[in-house]
């Protein structure tokens, strides 16, 4: 008897397109947390997996192998201490999480592995892994500078795409632009010393928490947010105005020149004798006042 076979081991396999981000989390959190969020951006927000924000409730073995078993790309991010004197030997540890994901992603053979270095790391050398993670040295590793945010996240983001054939969001590169917009306006207010140390680290916040917008938020409202990234670059580029007492507060007023008209320095004396006369009558608010110009 001929006919197809309807089993369930020859059903078509479930397309694979989630993104597995593998990290340590007294490494490289933040910037990890950074690169979340443009995955998130980039490629949908329900298609990328973070630990911290996607394991749920659940046995933690059996999440992680299930979001592998649904990824195509698996990007072990890497910091400057990921393979420490305190962390490399965890990756010899089978309890280790860091060690279980990255040997479910080598063993995979639909799995793409791409490693991420961030904050000035380099590839960890191979006498510094366990022999069963040394194939993690094979794969090209892509570095995410500070410096170069923008550039290295485009190309990394590329390399996913080459290699999931997923297309990037269209809006991605307007996104990228009006953040660092906005950051090299904190950088230069910084500099010029125009705002208090709190004042920066409040914007700076504002940042960070509009960029997690737009990867948490649908598509539709990343416009609105993109201008809210506009607005701020150039709210900030207003300077203090002279008139107002609270502008001079971090600044250096400028110098004060002697009058040399006779009108200039006969006002003064009256001010002079003004003050002294207020100060002899007992006004509430004048004893003891003086004036500052001594000329």
């Amino acid at each position: 008897m001929t006919g197809e076979d309807n089993s369930p081991r020859n059903a078509p396999a479930t397309p694979r397109h989630g993104l597995f981000i593998s990290y340590r989390r007294d490494d490289a959190r933040g910037a990890s947390g950074r690169l979340y969020d443009w995955l998130r951006i980039a490629f949908g927000r329900e298609k990328v997996f973070r630990d911290v924000a996607s394991i749920g409730p659940g046995k933690w073995r059996q999440r992680i192998d299930q979001a592998l078993a649904d990824s195509i790309v698996c990007l072990p991010v890497i910091g400057p201490r990921w393979c420490d004197s305190h962390n490399g030997p965890r990756l010899a540890q089978d309890g280790d999480m860091v060690r279980h994901e990255l040997l479910t992603a080598l063993a995979d053979q639909d799995l793409t592995l791409i490693p991420t270095l961030v904050e000035g790391a380099a590839v960890p050398p191979q006498n510094k892994l366990p022999a069963e993670l040394h194939a993690l040295l094979e794969w090209n590793a892509f570095p995410l500078s500070e410096q170069g945010w923008d550039d290295d996240i485009r190309r990394l983001l590329a390399a996913v795409t080459e290699c999931s054939g997923q297309p990037v969001a269209g809006d991605v590169d307007t996104l990228l632009i009006r953040v660092r917009e906005a950051e090299a306006r904190m950088r230069q207010l910084e500099q010029e010393k125009h705002l208090q140390a709190d004042q920066l680290h409040a914007l700076t916040e504002t940042i960070t928490a509009l960029t997690r917008q737009m990867a948490e938020n649908p598509a539709s409202q990343r416009a609105d947010l993109a201008r809210a990234l506009a607005d701020l670059a150039r709210v900030t580029q207003r300077r203090p105005r002279r008139n107002s007492r609270k502008c001079w507060t971090n600044t250096v007023p400028p110098p004060r020149t002697p009058p040399t008209s006779p009108w200039a320095k006969r006002r003064i004396r009256h001010s002079q004798r003004c003050r002294r006369h207020l100060g002899r009558s007992g006004i509430p608010g004048w004893a003891g006042r003086r004036s500052n110009t001594n000329w």
